[in-house]
């Protein structure tokens, strides 16, 4: 996850992620580097995720959404007809 380069103040800002309370299946990793305006770590079972966008002076929630991946298979380690690890960019625009 990352915020659009169009996001007003976008390097004073923070990418917050988590499941979604509902979701029993999803697992999330921790980002290697929380402060920022990218999110970064391994995912599975997260069809949906819930998205934060903090003010990283105020820690003030400026924006909270819920995001669908389009993950994309990056790498077939088993061959062309089974699936392997996939990886999703997801660009959040200006709220």
């Amino acid at each position: 996850m990352r915020l659009d380069d169009d996001w007003p103040d976008r390097d004073d800002h923070e990418v917050e992620v988590r499941c979604p309370v509902e979701s029993e299946a999803c697992w999330l990793g921790e980002d290697a580097d929380p402060a920022g305006p990218v999110w970064r770590a391994a995912v599975e079972g997260a069809a949906t995720v819930e998205v934060r966008v903090v003010d990283s002076a105020t820690s003030t929630v400026v924006a909270e959404r819920l995001v669908e991946p389009d993950y994309r298979i990056v790498e077939r380690p088993h061959g062309i007809l089974c699936g392997g690890p996939a990886a999703a960019v997801v660009s959040l625009a200006d709220p």
